[in-house]
C-alpha cells in the first residue's frame, strides 16, 4: 500500500518537476530533477498518505489514477511555466515602457 502511494505522489512531483522554471530546463541534469523528486517523495509521503485512495484491484482504474495523477502534475508543472514566462514578459513591457 505504501509503495502504491508513493507512484501516486510521484506521478504527480515527477510531472510537476519536469515542467517547473528553472528545474524542468535542459541543463539540468535529469538524475537531479530524478532525485530532486524521489526526495519530495519521502518528505510528503507521510503527509499526504492519510487522504490518498486505496489501491484498485482492477489495472483499469489503476492505470486511471496514475494517469490522472501525471495530467494533474503536467497541468501545475505548465501552470507555473506559464506564470514564469507571463511575469518575464511584464517585466519586458515594463523595461520599454520606462526606457
Amino acid at each position: 500500500m505504501l509503495a502504491f502511494h508513493a507512484v501516486l505522489v510521484f506521478a504527480r512531483l515527477g510531472a510537476a518537476v519536469m515542467l517547473l522554471p528553472g528545474l524542468g530546463e535542459v541543463e539540468i541534469p535529469a538524475m537531479l530533477r530524478l532525485a530532486l523528486g524521489l526526495g519530495l517523495v519521502f518528505a510528503l509521503l507521510p503527509v499526504v498518505a492519510p487522504g490518498l485512495p486505496l489501491m484498485p484491484d482492477q489495472p483499469g482504474p489503476l492505470a486511471r489514477l496514475v494517469a490522472v495523477e501525471v495530467v494533474l502534475g503536467l497541468w501545475f508543472g505548465l501552470l507555473t511555466r506559464v506564470l514564469a514566462i507571463a511575469l518575464a514578459q511584464a517585466g519586458q513591457v515594463m523595461s520599454l515602457m520606462f526606457g
